[in-house]
Parts: structure tokens; C-alpha cells; sequence
């Protein structure tokens, strides 16, 4: 006897499986559909900023600026070192490739944060 309230306990069980994911499916699309919604809605910055201009930094901060700038004109770029000379000479050296980039310098991580360019949505 108890055999078989185990077994008609788990076929129960199985049986209201389906529902429950199928109700998270629901749940889950319902959610998606809406935070596209919102994101249709919104605009993001399209500034990349770059920290530590130094052996590797001042080569891999240009490539992806000018990849980036390459994909979507209108972005912009800050870059930050504690050696202000390197930013400089990375701001001239890029903007001879790329002279209509908007490139800015600051000289602390806590001025690029305050900068205005960081602005969500500008």
C-alpha cells in the first residue's frame, strides 16, 4: 500500500513539473520583453576611458580606441596617467590618425569620474 502512495505522490509530482517551468518561461519572456522596452529608451554613453599609459597600456589603450572609434564615430575617449607628459603624447599621437576623435586627459581616476563626459546618457 504504501508503494503505491509513493508512486501516485512522484506521478503527481512529475506531472505538475511542466506546469511550473512552463509558468517561469512565461514569467521569464514576460520580464525580457520589457527590459528591451527600457533599453529602447535609454542612451548610453559612448565614451571609453583608459587608466596606466605605460609599456603595454599606451599599445592596447590605442588599439582599442581606434577599433572603436573606427565602429561608431561619435565616441569618445579619456585617458589617465600619473605621468601627464605620456597622456599628451598619446592624445597627439592618436589624434594625427584620428583627427575629428574626442580625446580628453585627466590626471586622476577621481576627475575622470566627476569629468562630464562620463554623464549617462550624453
Amino acid at each position: 500500500m504504501r508503494m503505491f502512495q509513493t508512486d501516485s505522490v512522484r506521478a503527481q509530482a512529475l506531472s505538475e513539473v511542466p506546469l511550473f517551468c512552463e509558468s517561469i518561461y512565461y514569467n521569464m519572456r514576460s520580464t525580457f520583453r520589457c527590459l528591451q522596452a527600457t533599453n529602447r529608451g535609454l542612451s548610453r554613453s559612448r565614451t571609453t576611458s583608459f587608466i596606466g599609459l605605460g609599456r603595454m597600456g599606451y599599445q592596447m589603450a590605442y588599439n582599442l580606441f581606434s577599433k572603436q572609434y573606427v565602429k561608431e564615430k561619435d565616441s569618445r575617449f579619456v585617458v589617465c596617467d600619473i605621468v601627464p607628459d605620456a597622456s599628451r603624447a598619446f592624445r597627439a599621437e592618436f589624434m594625427k590618425q584620428y583627427p575629428n576623435a574626442q580625446l580628453s586627459i585627466v590626471d586622476t581616476p577621481e576627475e575622470w569620474a566627476h569629468h562630464p563626459i562620463n554623464r549617462y546618457g550624453r
